[in-house]
């Protein structure tokens, strides 16, 4: 029954024969006198006279609204005024006329819900099981996808969660328009009952519920659309286990490297190599000391940087140089014996091959020694050079190994002849001529740990030479390098080994032979070395070690290429699960299929005039469903059960009808139509305080949820330092479901509390338009505010726009929240574990007062502890057992060891205090105004131009001798004999260090130091001059201090990535004599073109090297911390040769032991696969929850009461009832419902365009006429209700 029928019969029974103005026949109320409540008239850029095309045609559902008055006729008598009042109302919610409906287009219809977007849902569902199963299978191939160590590692596994956890945010969108506008679909189908259409609720319940509720009411689209979202869901948490780490036996596979060095054509370096080769050699054999890197026992190769995992190893396929010697054997002749003053003299020549090569053998101890018996065979060795019938082309090196006799013939007392013949002879003799030869291939070299392990031939067999680089100038460095003073102290002796017996040598034939001792552990008797074979084998082996230190630093320089090389062995490596990529599949492919059965059941065409997501849409919507309406009038306070009973029995559909008039245009009347049952005068809600919150927004479960919060921050804490502190939690194997367990697990925890985040957050977004109205909101804040079908980013940004902090703090809390999964995915992870035991280590000496001796398998006049330095400081070699840059510790061995470590790899760790002695420096500068410098010059070449520099007093000498250190600044007359001595720069850089002890007046005697160092202009002529000068000088004592020491290997190496760490509390004097064991002099000697003494050469051309123009710099700190660090170093090599005592026989072993503790790094040596706690991780998912927990505080701060709504607003009903007693349609002009929304704002704008405000509340409702008169029959004269009203502009 239209309006305008209910007018006039309502007219008719009161005898008014004039009709209702026609203008407002189908709006469901009277315009009020204010301002705002007059209806307007359509914009004239509205499209209410859309051209959309329309039909005349009458389309009636099946079961329509075509019923009659329900036996009200208009013409029956009138009989009691009250139950005529009655009638009238019962016929008001009764039957309404038969519409004219019409065909329209009806343009919308929800987007995520086309067939295309679907479409696109479908095919990412069956790429995604593509491409999880192509990384399963990829995984599967290559025992995994990524080791640890690579930079993708934290990539892989985050990505697929991430993945997964974008794709379930947009699906939310199609389940959302799925559900929300499920109801309107069911309406555009025909009649169906107001429970499965204006009162059904999908979004305000559980997925469950709706999935339940959905099957029910054969809402197969909504049902689907909450399944695959439960399922994305699920699968995000799975998939925090799809990936995990195992240890595998990695295969050969390529890995890049970079190369460090080349050798260089030039063999500038070779000819001024000095004796550095030599000092190595001397180390290596002597001391036992490791290979630098670059050089083997049979090559110098490029040095190669490699980043692999610990237990690893790396080949690489580089250059490299090894050398040799192509011997002949010779026949030796003697032609005469000499004797000298000082040396005797065999008159040797060589042949073998056309080449006839003379090479006297000369010694002063060819004669037999004091003590030799008389019958005792005396031996000679020698290796020299020479030439062919003395052509510089045609050259030689020989080795000769002899026997001789000497007998001189009494000569005159007083005779100073020279070259005396006398009598000798050369029994037996083996020896060569040989040609030294070289050659550059490929070799193989392998890396485990940064320790080369292996060094072997390529099997590519190509050589090649350098073409500047002639194999005797390798030659000419080889001798070149036994040029030094340490050098000459093995000539013209036997060497220890072989003693008692006399075996006359020369310094290279001496360390040749020692060289075969250590490396075949016996020394080769004397009579096997005149078999030329052997004696072939031990000096091509001498030679062959000893080019390749040469080449290393003469042939060779910086270079950076990056090539290939191959990684063998464990890895740690990331794989994927079968069982969880299976899962995943499967429940992917089953969200493929149900989204391929949505895009068959979701409608081709729109069922809506526009999208129902606000209020505003929704009034405009229902505006001209006027029997609904008023069925909804009074409901607007009340919960779902009042609706429910209004509606009861009721069923609705909609349709467009036409306008009435012939000269009507548009697309006509979108209502709500319905048949609807009789009932008496209805109820009104009452206004009341108790309202409830929505469930998710509840105090009582926002603060539970902020406990779990602040629960799992303090819990995550707790087990990291558990995991710290225990090494893991478990150990565990490589069984796949163990790793997925731990974690599946703890992310299931954080996404059950991530989803109450983002559901909590999803309903305050419903209830913000609300919450704004309760205080009066304007337009775009309330009526017209969509917070719900938007993506979250796109509601926080608007939330800031808006300063709308509740839904910004709720929805960014959201945010975070989502991003607990993907960082669980790492929280536990499996790691090699490293297992600890205690053990003892045993102290096998100590340091005391030096005896001043050499070690006599070294020699008998040098000091080897500057040997030692100099390799640490120039040769490239690691420091020696039981010393760390400048400390010294007692020798160690360990016991009391489990025994399941016994085995000690050479990765396993020892940690342990220990004692170690260092010096120390009490040190005073001084600049060039405090110094006096007399610098004699002299015309006469070969003087040097002494300089001598006196320090102050100050300096504390006693004398001032003690003050005062000389200095050449020029040539001296042995220089003259060595030309690489020659080429002195102009400005050359000086320096030199002196010993200098102070005796006290107690007589104890202090050891001190001066270094003077400087610039001079001129050097090495008349006119030299000193441009700068300093000097410093050094009080030295011992100490001794109490140091934690990492230990790596059974060998007990100091590990230099985590070096000894001393406790200064424990400082005290050690009791260790270092007076005038410490010579300079002993030092290695390096080329250069300044006047330095071999201290100063180090200082510059060390690994610690400072450079050479900081010593022209007066005030620059580095070279006084380089000095005495340098000094420091060299001291700690001289107490640890010199100054070593073992511990007394019975000595309480409660001193001599050490606590220890092994610390088993592999799980070769006894470490553990364990589960622990990642560390960042852990710091990553804290902020997060602690983000969380801070914006939804801010949330609930700035929307505290949450209990506004009776009930859920997300059914059309809800927002009918809290619309239907509001005066927002009599603003609506006609075919509001077509019109976008900045024309409906048109209609809620004054004169000034100030578009009003509205509010939500209870207000007194002004009754009709009609109702006035019910008044005076007795009824109330006024009801409550709770509603939506406009505000006029500026209250």
């Amino acid at each position: 029954m239209s309006y305008q029928e209910y007018a006039r019969f309502s007219r008719r029974t009161q005898d008014v024969s004039s009709a209702a103005p026609r203008s407002r026949a189908d709006r469901p109320y009277t315009g009020s006198l204010s301002s705002f409540s007059v209806p307007r008239r359509s914009p004239l850029h509205s499209n209410s006279s859309s051209t959309s095309s329309t039909s005349s045609t009458s389309i009636s559902p099946s079961n329509s609204a075509s019923q009659k008055l329900g036996g009200l006729s208009p013409t029956s008598p009138v009989g009691d005024p009250l139950d005529t009042i009655r009638q009238l109302k019962q016929l008001e919610l009764g039957a309404e006329k038969k519409p004219n409906l019409i065909e329209a287009t009806l343009p919308w219809r929800p987007f995520y819900l086309q067939r295309r977007v679907l479409a696109c849902f479908a095919v990412a569902f069956v790429g995604l099981s593509v491409a999880l199963e192509a990384l399963l299978g990829y995984s599967t191939r290559n025992q995994g996808l990524v080791t640890t160590s690579e930079p993708g590692y934290f990539v892989w596994r985050l990505a697929p969660t991430g993945i997964l956890l974008l794709v379930a945010a947009v699906w939310t969108r199609v389940e959302y328009q799925a559900q929300h506008s499920a109801p309107w679909l069911r309406l555009s189908q025909g009649p169906v009952a107001a429970e499965k259409t204006l009162l059904l609720d999908y979004v305000s319940i559980s997925r469950p519920q709706v999935i339940f509720t959905a099957l029910k009411n054969r809402d197969y689209v909504v049902a689907a659309s909450t399944i695959v979202s439960m399922f994305l869901m699920v699968l995000v948490v799975a998939s925090t286990g799809l990936m995990f780490i195992i240890l595998v036996d990695v295969p050969s596979q390529s890995t890049p490297i970079t190369t460090q060095t080349t050798f260089v054509n030039n063999g500038s370096a070779l000819a001024s190599s000095g004796s550095l080769a030599f000092f190595t050699m001397l180390g290596l054999q002597q001391q036992d000391l490791l290979f630098p890197d670059g050089v083997s026992s049979s090559f110098a190769y490029q040095q190669f940087l490699s980043e692999s995992p610990v237990g690893n190893a790396i080949t690489a396929t580089v250059d490299g140089l090894s050398a040799g010697l192509e011997c002949e054997v010779a026949r030796l002749g003697l032609s005469g014996v000499q004797l000298g003053q000082s040396s005797q003299q065999f008159n040797t020549t060589f042949t073998a091959g056309g080449c006839n090569v003379t090479m006297p053998l000369i010694s002063a101890a060819f004669s037999r020694p004091a003590g030799a018996a008389a019958n005792q065979t005396l031996y000679f060795a020698r290796f020299g050079e020479g030439s062919c019938a003395n052509s510089p082309a045609d050259r030689r090196m020989v080795v000769v190994f002899g026997t001789e006799t000497f007998n001189p013939r009494p000569l005159p007392t007083n005779s100073s002849t020279a070259n005396m013949a006398v009598n000798g002879t050369i029994p037996r003799s083996a020896s060569l001529l040989c040609k030294p030869t070289y050659a550059i291939s490929q070799v193989e070299v392998t890396k485990r740990n940064g320790v080369v392990v292996a060094v072997d031939p390529s099997l590519n067999g190509q050589q090649r030479a350098l073409a500047n680089i002639d194999a005797f100038a390798i030659a000419d460095a080889f001798f070149g390098s036994f040029q030094n003073g340490l050098a000459d102290t093995y000539a013209d002796t036997t060497p220890w080994f072989y003693q008692p017996a006399v075996v006359n040598v020369d310094p290279i034939m001496y360390l040749a032979l020692e060289y075969r001792l250590r490396s075949a552990g016996v020394a080769i008797s004397p009579d096997a070395l005149l078999d030329v074979n052997i004696l072939q084998d031990v000096v091509n082996d001498y030679f062959q070690q000893y080019v390749p230190l040469l080449a290393s630093r003469s042939l060779m320089e910086p270079s950076s290429t990056l090539i290939t090389a191959v990684a063998t062995g464990q890895s740690e490596r990331l794989v994927a699960s079968f069982a969880v990529t299976q899962f995943i599949v499967v429940h992917l492919a089953v969200a493929a299929f149900l989204t391929v059965a949505v895009i068959f059941l979701v409608p081709k065409k729109g069922f809506l005039p526009r999208n129902p997501g606000t209020m505003l849409d929704v009034a405009a919507l229902i505006a001209n469903s006027r029997p609904l309406l008023q069925t909804l009038r009074g409901t607007g306070g009340g919960d779902v059960a009042m609706l429910k009973e209004r509606l009861a029995g009721s069923e609705f559909y909609t349709g467009v009808e036409a306008y009435e008039g012939a000269g009507s245009r548009g697309s006509g009347w979108f209502k709500i139509f319905g048949t609807q049952s009789s009932q008496g005068s209805p109820t009104y809600a009452k206004a009341t305080d108790a309202v409830s919150h929505p469930p998710l927004l509840h105090p009582l479960y926002r603060m539970t949820a902020f406990l779990a919060l602040v629960g799992l921050v303090i819990g995550l804490e707790f087990t990291l330092q558990t995991s710290n502190k225990n090494g893991g939690f478990e150990d565990v194997t490589d069984e796949e479901h163990r790793h997925v367990l731990w974690t599946i697990l703890p992310a299931s925890i954080l996404c059950v509390l991530a989803f109450y985040f983002i559901a909590s957050g999803f309903s305050l977004r419903i209830l913000s338009p609300y919450s704004a109205l309760i205080n009066g909101a304007a337009f775009e804040k309330s009526i017209s505010l969509d917070l719900v079908d938007k993506a979250p980013p796109v509601v926080l940004f608007e939330a800031i726009k808006s300063r709308n902090l509740a839904v910004g703090g709720a929805t960014a809390a959201a945010f975070a929240a989502s991003l607990f999964a993907m960082f669980a995915s790492t929280l536990f992870t499996v790691a090699t574990v490293p297992t600890t035991a205690n053990c003892q280590m045993v102290i096998g000496d100590f340091f005391a007062q030096s005896n001043g001796q050499a070690n006599p398998e070294v020699c008998g006049a040098c000091q080897n502890g500057t040997v030692l330095a100099s390799l640490v400081l120039n040769g490239n070699v690691s420091y020696p057992v039981f010393t760390y840059e400048d400390i010294a510790f007692p020798s160690l061995s360990l016991a009391n060891i489990p025994a399941d470590m016994r085995d000690l790899p050479d990765d396993i760790i020892v940690s342990a205090t220990v004692p170690g002695v260092r010096p120390s420096l009490e040190c005073r500068s001084f600049q060039q105004s405090e110094l006096a410098v007399n610098l004699s010059l002299s015309e006469i070449t070969g003087t040097g131009n002494p300089m001598i520099v006196t320090l102050p007093f100050t300096a504390g000498g006693s004398t001032l001798e003690d003050n005062t250190v000389v200095l050449n600044t020029g040539y001296t007359l042995s220089d003259l004999d060595d030309p690489r001595k020659l080429a002195l720069d102009p400005n050359a850089l000086f320096g030199r260090g002196v010993y200098r002890p102070v005796t006290l007046d107690n007589n104890e005697t202090v050891s001190r130091w001066i270094w003077v160092w400087g610039q001079l202009e001129n050097a090495g002529t008349s006119q030299t001059t000193v441009r700068t000068i300093s000097a410093l000088t050094c009080n030295e004592t011992m100490n001794q201090f109490s140091f934690a020491v990492r230990f790596v290997g059974g060998v007990l190496d100091i590990d230099h990535i985590n070096p000894p760490i001393p406790d200064e509390s424990t400082q005290v004097q050690a009791d260790i004599d270092i007076v005038d064991n410490l010579q300079y002099d002993d030092l290695v000697t390096l080329p250069t073109p300044h006047l330095f003494d071999p201290f100063f050469m180090s200082l510059v051309s060390s690994r610690f090297a400072v450079p050479a123009n900081a010593l022209a710099e007066p005030s620059s700190p580095s070279v006084p911390d380089a000095i005495t660090f340098q000094h420091r170093l060299i001291r700690a090599q001289i107490i640890n040769t010199l100054s070593r005592r073992p511990t007394p026989t019975g000595a309480d072993p409660n001193i001599l032991t050490l606590p220890a503790r092994l610390i088993a790094t592999s799980l070769d040596n006894g470490a553990a696969r364990r589960v622990v706690q990642d560390t960042v991780s852990t710091r990553i998912l804290q902020a997060l929850l602690a983000s969380v927990l801070l914006f939804s505080i801010a949330s609930w701060l700035a929307l505290p009461k949450t209990n506004i709504l009776p009930r859920s607003p997300t059914s059309i009903a809800s927002i009918a009832a809290l619309l239907a007693d509001g005066n927002i349609f009599g603003l609506l002009g006609r075919g509001a419902e077509w019109q976008p929304n900045e024309d409906l704002q048109a209609y809620f704008k004054d004169g000034l365009h100030v578009t009003m405000g509205f509010q939500l509340g209870w207000e007194k409702l002004k009754r009709r006429r009609r109702d006035e008169r019910e008044a005076a029959w007795g009824e109330r004269e006024r009801d409550e209700v709770f509603a939506v009203f406009p505000m006029v502009s500026g209250m």
